[in-house]
C-alpha cells in the first residue's frame, strides 16, 4: 500500500495537497490571539464602567446638591433655583 515517495496512499496525504497551508498557521495563531486579547480588553473595560456613573451623571448630580445647598442656605430663590436645576436636568 505504500507508494514510492513512502506515503500511504490510504490517509489521502500526497505530499503536496496541503502544505502550502502550512505557512498560514502562523498568521492564523497570531490573529486568534490578537482578537482574544482585543477581546479580554473590551471585556474588562465594559465590566469596569458598568458599576459607575458617566460623567455626565455625575456631574449633574453633583451641581444639583451644590444647588440645593445655595437654595437651602439662601443664596438663590426659588425661581432661580427651579431654572437652574430644570437647566441641569
Amino acid at each position: 500500500m505504500w507508494n514510492d515517495w513512502g506515503h500511504n496512499p490510504m490517509i489521502g496525504y500526497d505530499g503536496a495537497g496541503w502544505s502550502w497551508m502550512m505557512g498560514f498557521h502562523g498568521v492564523f495563531g497570531i490573529l486568534f490571539m490578537a482578537l482574544v486579547v482585543f477581546a479580554a480588553i473590551a471585556l474588562i473595560r465594559y465590566l469596569w464602567h458598568a458599576g459607575s456613573p458617566g460623567r455626565h451623571g455625575l456631574a449633574a448630580g453633583h451641581g444639583i446638591a451644590v444647588l440645593e445647598r445655595r437654595y437651602a442656605e439662601g443664596d438663590i430663590d426659588r425661581d432661580e433655583y427651579r431654572q437652574k436645576k430644570q437647566d441641569l436636568v
